[in-house]
């Protein structure tokens, strides 16, 4: 891994992590800490390549390595929610949607 092209940028609640080349190690590390903050903080993995057609300037080419998965965030907000807030809420709609289905299916 070259150390030089190692970079770390950090904008308001964005961070975007450039390396070339972008491991597993790296992946794996932005990847929990997406799925470890919550929907303030975006974490992006990028590498990058330099690409030259013909004669033509060498140009940057960004891949996106690593980026935030929603899914997950949801889930762990969700989880947050019920310890923060406990489990009333959400008993009592189950209970009410038993009671739904039986009406249905009986």
């Amino acid at each position: 891994m070259n150390e030089d092209l190692n970079r770390i940028l950090l904008s308001e609640q964005t961070l975007v992590w450039i390396a070339n080349p972008f491991t597993e190690e790296h992946r794996a590390a932005l990847d929990w800490l997406n799925a470890i903050t919550d929907q303030r903080f975006n974490f992006f993995g990028l590498e990058v390549e330099l690409w030259q057609i013909g004669d033509s300037k060498i140009a940057p080419k960004f891949n996106i390595a690593a980026k935030p998965n929603d899914w997950s965030r949801t889930v762990s907000e969700g989880v947050a929610r019920v310890v923060r807030e406990g489990l009333t809420e959400a008993r009592n709609s189950s209970t009410k949607d038993t009671k739904f289905s039986r009406s249905f299916c009986p």
